[in-house]
């Protein structure tokens, strides 16, 4: 309650220095007796005029208004967007920076909500809409730099999620390649940040390698003759190849991984290295036994 405490006290003071005693201060009113659309409905009218425009305490409030209507209806989108209208116009005004904390923690509370709802989009299998909340997200971000909004783990956490979400669906649609490459695009984000991040690397590498294997798999031999066969032959070649550099970062990040390991022995078997893919086969049976 320590923000509606600071809240009330700032409203007080602005309110008696300017002498107010119009729209603003029935907006505050309403909004002390809990009717939060009246609130909205007099901060609402009274922000059309020139006058309140340019009053902080105006913004200050009816960001205020906006974000408990928001709390209390989650699922309304629009309050939020105006309570963060709000407040980033209330930074503005407020010269003096008196309530700058506040407003940063109302501010980092609203995006928050929105990489939480884009997260929430990604289980519901509805990537467009999540990577529609996460761009809001990074937007309010954008606005208060330097707070927990801004650490790279948000925007790693949210594309491995979305990339592993997005490879899933494409298996269990028996839509892999479409969606390979929406995948690997999530995971290269990642990489961007974080160019030894495991989990990037190994699904990347896994993409290509698989797409080596499934091309061996559907292979008609019959129809084959050697200029299409050599052709096939250096397709399948460049995918490991492809693959082999992103599995040995993930390599790189844990070494006693089975799953890297096994990746690494199979892409070396198929590029015809057999030593070495016998040397990663090795290295996983240590790693099984213990």
């Amino acid at each position: 309650m320590r923000v509606t405490f600071l809240f009330f006290v700032f409203m007080g003071v602005a309110l008696a220095a300017a002498g107010q005693s119009g729209p603003v201060t029935r907006s505050l009113q309403f909004y002390k007796s809990g009717d939060l659309q009246r609130a909205k409905e007099v901060i609402d009218s009274a922000m059309m005029v020139p006058e309140y425009q340019k009053s902080a305490t105006a913004w200050y409030l009816q960001g205020f208004i906006n974000k408990d209507l928001f709390k209390a209806n989650p699922r309304t989108s629009h309050y939020r967007e105006k309570a963060i209208e709000s407040f980033i116009k209330f930074r503005e005004l407020d010269k003096e920076q008196k309530y700058a904390k506040e407003t940063v923690q109302n501010l980092r509370f609203l995006g928050s909500s929105y990489y939480n709802e884009g997260m929430g989009f990604i289980e519901k299998g509805k990537y467009d809409d999540a990577v529609k909340s996460y761009e809001k997200f990074e937007q309010v971000a954008a606005t208060v730099k330097d707070t927990v909004l801004n650490r790279p783990d948000n925007k790693i956490s949210f594309q491995l999620a979305l990339g592993s979400a997005v490879m899933r669906s494409g298996k269990e649609n028996k839509e892999e390649k479409q969606a390979a490459g929406k995948a690997v695009t999530c995971f290269e984000k990642v990489l961007a940040i974080d160019s030894l991040n495991r989990e990037a690397n190994y699904n990347i590498a896994v993409i290509y390698y698989n797409e080596a294997v499934n091309r061996i798999s559907l292979l008609d031999y019959d129809a084959l003759n050697f200029e299409n066969f050599s052709s096939f032959e250096d397709d399948v070649i460049k995918q490991f190849n492809k693959s082999l550099p992103y599995m040995k970062r993930a390599y790189r990040a844990n070494p006693k991984d089975p799953n890297t390991l096994e990746g690494l022995a199979g892409i070396y078997f198929g590029l015809r290295d057999f030593e070495t893919s016998n040397q990663y086969k090795q290295q996983l049976k240590l790693v099984s036994k213990n």
